[in-house]
């Protein structure tokens, strides 16, 4: 098994961000568990664009997840295809940024 690299674009989420977008009920169904289709299929219903994975990320020397940068230790977040781009995608950013939702870009090697 080696690390591979992997970068992507996404945004932090939790209870307040998926109530702001709709998708409290899903959240709370998902809410760290690894099945977490309900909520991707529910997010990309409403917004048209598809999200690739919820993740938390947890850097640890010799872990799953190794040399995260751009994305915080230990927090949730919804990731999208760093070369996501069309109307859905500005319109999902103008969303966000009517939402006060930051779209954060960010790097880490995962082993596979």
């Amino acid at each position: 098994m080696r690390y591979r690299p992997k970068s992507a674009k996404g945004i932090e989420i939790n209870e307040d961000v998926a109530s702001a977008l709709g998708l409290l009920e899903q959240w709370e169904e998902w809410d760290g568990d690894q099945y977490e289709s309900a909520f991707m299929e529910e997010f990309e219903s409403l917004y048209e664009v598809a999200p690739e994975r919820l993740v938390t990320f947890n850097d640890e020397r010799g872990g799953e997840i190794s040399g995260v940068e751009g994305f915080s230790d230990g927090v949730t977040y919804l990731l999208f295809d760093k070369n996501e781009s069309g109307e859905e995608w500005d319109a999902l950013l103008a969303l966000f940024e009517e939402k006060d939702v930051t779209l954060e870009e960010g790097s880490w090697s995962q082993l596979m």
